[in-house]
């Protein structure tokens, strides 16, 4: 089962495929209308000295989105293995609508099941269920209804975490509204914690101040669950308030650019160990390699 990302989303394949285990990933590009050049190419070049800029993605029509996994089956089949495709798309740049006429077209050679991430998290919905890859593949092998086992399953990982998120803005909301926008780098001083329950299906905004403060709070708050943490813009001591807390980077030339963020995910507890016995296993790989 190979995964394909949106660009959008911030992963790159290298990390990916070191997070699978050498398990191929592939990121499918997004492109800015103006230059025709991907995304992550614009941001990489254009980064704006003083006045914001908008970024404005080029629509991929049905018949872009047909050719380009038409043009993935042909490359695959190559190998002479049947495609089966965990497709985890940026809603604000491909159309659901479109991927479920696709689906239908490029069966049985192929079969695509696609999934919507959460747009202000949508690195973190990644990298949690890149986590949980083996079960997945294990639930396709083994489902009746291998595809629509697996994209529940998907969706039921996603939408039972809880999330943490530490921005320099009152509402988490600000984050997704200037995802388009192409601001200058700036510093902030204060930040503000924001925590998002499941069960209730909101986001609460529940501390705020220096990173360092917000990052601490969290840590109490989430108690003994395990966390995935991701950052982008910061390079700031305060990471160290906890140092078996993983961290990692979402590529700078992902969207939204240049704005500074910390965000962590929390699976519920049946899907993996508690953090105290993550702690300890880490402890114990580092005295193995001391």
């Amino acid at each position: 089962m190979d995964l394909i990302l949106d660009e959008t989303i911030g992963m790159t394949e290298r990390l990916g495929e070191e997070l699978l285990n050498n398990t191929q990933l592939t990121v499918k590009p997004s492109y800015e209308v103006r230059s025709s050049v991907s995304i992550s190419d614009y941001i990489e070049n254009n980064v704006p000295s003083i006045f914001k800029r908008k970024l404005k993605l080029k629509q991929n029509n049905l018949q872009g989105e047909l050719e380009y996994f038409q043009n993935y089956r042909k490359n695959k089949s190559e190998t002479g293995e049947r495609n089966v495709i965990l497709y985890l798309f940026d809603p604000d740049v491909t159309k659901m609508d479109q991927l479920l006429r696709i689906r239908n077209w490029l069966l049985p050679e192929v079969d695509l099941i696609s999934v919507s991430v959460r747009p202000m998290v949508a690195f973190l919905d990644s990298y949690l269920i890149i986590h949980n890859y083996q079960r997945l593949l294990t639930i396709y092998r083994e489902g009746v209804n291998a595809s629509k086992e697996v994209r529940d399953e998907v969706n039921k990982i996603i939408q039972t975490s809880s999330l943490w998120m530490i921005t320099p803005f009152k509402k988490p909301s600000i984050l997704q509204r200037k995802k388009w926008v192409f601001k200058p780098s700036k510093e902030y001083k204060d930040y503000y914690l924001h925590h998002y329950n499941p069960k209730i299906g909101e986001w609460i905004t529940s501390d705020s101040g220096p990173i360092s403060h917000c990052l601490s709070k969290m840590i109490v708050k989430a108690e003994d669950a395990p966390l995935y943490g991701a950052k982008k813009n910061l390079t700031h001591d305060a990471f160290q308030v906890d140092e078996y807390l993983e961290m990692l980077d979402i590529q700078q030339y992902s969207v939204p650019a240049n704005l500074p963020y910390i965000q962590f995910i929390q699976p519920m507890i049946e899907q993996g160990n508690k953090r105290e016995e993550k702690v300890n296993e880490q402890k114990t790989e580092l005295k193995v390699h001391d």
